[in-house]
């Protein structure tokens, strides 16, 4: 049978698992190459990318960097920006400015148009300070202006149509932030201090809205920043004063939660519905706002249930409270786009790695309290347990962080754990740097320490359970064998009584034919038999291609697996003495090997310095 051998890599950090708790949000920002951090509009083009409006200059991102267009780069007419969008029958962003008129730019062939006001030209736009840009049921666009009322764009003639006091004196005003054009030859229009009006464009007659104190089903607020349909056809209002579902057929508007506590008695900045029928709620200073449309309309505003994202310091939280825009991209990612935060992504998809990472605020409960972690396993209940540097051990639970086990709590030696295994008894052995071995007994709950030779200053760097369940322990000092239900010290093996090749042990691991592999720092590996006597020792004096041994996996083949500071190495048949290595030149992206497991399938994962990488074996 043939076989082949490629290589996977992900530069990606450490551990896959599915959790029920908040969606990750990731900040891309000045630092990462955003112009601003003032994100007040985002699209997305034909070609797929994503384009960011700020208050200095747009930006297009390509997946890995931001291209900025700036005044004196690509002649875009102003830097401060109020809305961008793509146009779907064009390669075209349509960008308005503040103060400085609207652009239209070609991303193919890179060229730029700019639409001011001439007033010599009555059919040019009528104002340069452009606040919103929507588009019409007929592929043209509605422009709102701060000042002169809503323009209505022809593209092929590239006239401006104005909709002001002076064409339309029952408008309530001329200054507007925002416009929708609702399909069926209606115009919404958002005013800056005068409420809602609507526009007939059939026959031209005109509602306004305003705001009244007295009236509770009438528009929560006089200063209306965002106006939505959603695919149900629901007209949503955002105003200054919170949130509101209007009924044309009636004139009212429904907020979603009528108690003073309301979290949408905040300004609405934007409302999108996602592909999962969720609509979501920016606002300032509160965040982000999700309702699950399939459960608002039949359940009372009382118990009405949402999901929200604000400030925080963990990886669930807004990088600023206030969002001024949200953008579901083809993929189905939300992006956010915050006022001082920069953007905020939060991914469809969960990631293929799930990442405990650290956090300084000791009550976040989906953070570790320590930056480095050292060793894993899991307890009898199936909650990680994490070895840290420093920071003792971190118990996890569907996610969230449940227990610390510290020097400082009384129960451990050592707070920098190395080594964690858990036995055939369900009990966890725990080794710490120069403060020997700490033991959980499963039934108690408690933590005692076990002596080596009497003490407890022994460096511990591994564990493993043989197939007597007897406990091997790899330290500075060589190799002690224990009990596991008496935790007696058995044997201790070293370099004068049994031939190691160094005292300091970093893994030990049995094979079918019970030998027992040693794998040490500074001298290679080695194997024995049950009985601890030498069969054959693998160095760089002997061609083996590091002393470095780091972790050693027997796989479910029978085969054993090495990882060492000069590459990975596989003994295929451990009968025999030879091996197959692989490095750089098999494709190894990195050779410093620190450790192996594997798959369900049979696929082989192993860490690197340059991150996690998979040898997948497939038969042909």
């Amino acid at each position: 049978m043939d076989m082949r051998f490629f290589f996977v890599f992900f530069a990606i950090v450490f551990f896959t698992r599915s959790y029920s708790q908040p969606s990750s949000i990731k900040e891309l920002g000045v630092e990462q190459g955003l112009s601003n951090n003032y994100v007040v509009s985002i699209t997305q083009d034909k070609d797929g990318f994503l384009w960011f409006a700020t208050e200095e200059g747009l930006n297009k991102f390509d997946g890995t960097r931001f291209i900025h267009y700036y005044k004196h780069n690509h002649g875009i007419s102003g830097n401060e920006l109020n809305c961008i969008y793509a146009d779907p029958q064009a390669p075209v962003i349509w960008i308005a400015t503040q103060r400085a008129g609207l652009n239209a730019y070609n991303y193919q062939d890179e060229s730029l148009e700019v639409f001011k006001h001439t007033p010599q030209q009555a059919n040019s736009l009528i104002t340069n300070d452009v606040t919103a840009i929507a588009p019409a049921a007929d592929g043209n666009l509605w422009i709102s202006t701060y000042h002169r009322g809503v323009e209505y764009f022809n593209k092929e003639t590239k006239e401006f149509r104005h909709y002001n006091k002076d064409t339309f004196p029952e408008l309530s005003s001329d200054n507007v932030w925002t416009i929708m054009d609702d399909g069926n030859e209606n115009l919404y229009i958002g005013h800056v201090a005068h409420g809602m009006s609507i526009v007939s464009l059939k026959d031209k007659q005109i509602r306004n809205y305003t705001h009244n104190p007295d009236d509770p089903e009438s528009i929560p607020g006089d200063e209306v920043h965002c106006l939505y349909k959603d695919n149900n056809d629901n007209i949503w209002v955002g105003t200054d004063n919170g949130l509101a579902l209007f009924h044309p057929e009636t004139g009212d508007f429904i907020r979603p939660d009528k108690s003073p506590e309301t979290p949408f008695a905040s300004a609405i900045f934007d409302i999108r519905q996602t592909d999962d029928n969720k609509l979501w709620v920016s606002t300032e200073l509160n965040g982000i706002f999700v309702i699950d449309l399939k459960q608002y309309f039949f359940m009372s505003p009382g118990t009405l249930s949402m999901e929200h994202y604000t400030v925080g310091y963990n990886r669930y939280s807004l990088s600023n409270p206030t969002v001024r825009c949200v953008f579901q991209d083809s993929f189905e990612n939300i992006w956010l786009g915050t006022y001082g935060g920069g953007i905020n992504f939060i991914r469809h998809t969960p990631p293929l790695f799930h990442v405990f990472s650290y956090s300084p605020i000791p009550e976040d409960p989906y953070s570790m309290n320590n930056r480095t972690t050292l060793s894993l396993c899991f307890d009898a209940e199936k909650r990680l347990w994490i070895g840290t540097d420093g920071g003792g051990i971190n118990v996890f639970d569907n996610g969230k962080r449940i227990k610390v086990y510290s020097k400082e709590s009384n129960d451990l030696s050592q707070n920098t754990v190395q080594a964690l295994l858990k036995d055939s008894q369900d009990n966890i052995w725990i080794g710490t740097f120069v403060k020997g071995i700490n033991h959980y007994n499963h039934k108690t709950k408690k933590i005692t320490p076990v002596l080596l030779d009497g003490k407890n200053d022994s460096d511990i760097r591994c564990f493993y359970e043989d197939s007597h369940a007897n406990i091997w322990v790899g330290t500075n000092t060589g190799i002690y064998v224990f009990d596991p239900v008496s935790r007696h010290q058995i044997r201790h093996y070293n370099k004068q009584n049994a031939r190691l090749p160094e005292n300091l042990v970093r893994s030990l691991v049995e094979d079918r034919q019970g030998r027992i592999w040693v794998g040490t720092f500074g001298g290679g590996l080695a194997v024995y038999t049950p009985e601890m006597e030498l069969i054959r020792s693998y160095n760089e004096h002997t061609g083996f291609c590091s002393n470095t041994i780091n972790y050693l996996f027997p796989d479910s083949h029978g085969r054993v697996w090495v990882a060492t500071g000069e590459g990975l190495v596989c003994f295929t048949e451990p009968d025999s003495t030879g091996y197959r290595a692989y490095g750089r030149e098999e494709g190894l992206s990195n050779v410093y090997i620190r450790a192996i497991t594997e798959d369900r399938d049979g696929n082989i994962w192993f860490s690197t310095n340059a991150g996690i990488s998979c040898y997948e074996e497939e038969s042909s």
